[in-house]
């Protein structure tokens, strides 16, 4: 099966499917730059949730310092 497509004349971009009337963008550099952009996006979630793990991670020992050092003063 050929499909045959038209270009948009508003949208040279854009080519239309003539079979099934769906509009197909043609711009492949900006999917490149929608998929690094998202990539960016994600890497960057992952390292806030990173961090915030390491704080929470911190936190914790922190605590844990502050009740040995209570339980040795209590000791003295």
């Amino acid at each position: 099966m050929n499909i045959k497509k038209e270009i948009v004349k508003e949208s040279p971009e854009f080519v239309r499917d003539t079979f099934n009337q769906a509009l197909i963008n043609r711009d492949n550099s900006g999917l490149r730059e929608y998929k690094l952009a998202k990539k960016i996006r994600l890497d960057q979630k992952n390292q806030i949730v990173q961090c915030q793990d390491d704080i929470n991670t911190l936190k914790k020992d922190i605590k844990e310092i502050k009740d040995m050092f209570s339980q040795i003063l209590n000791k003295l």
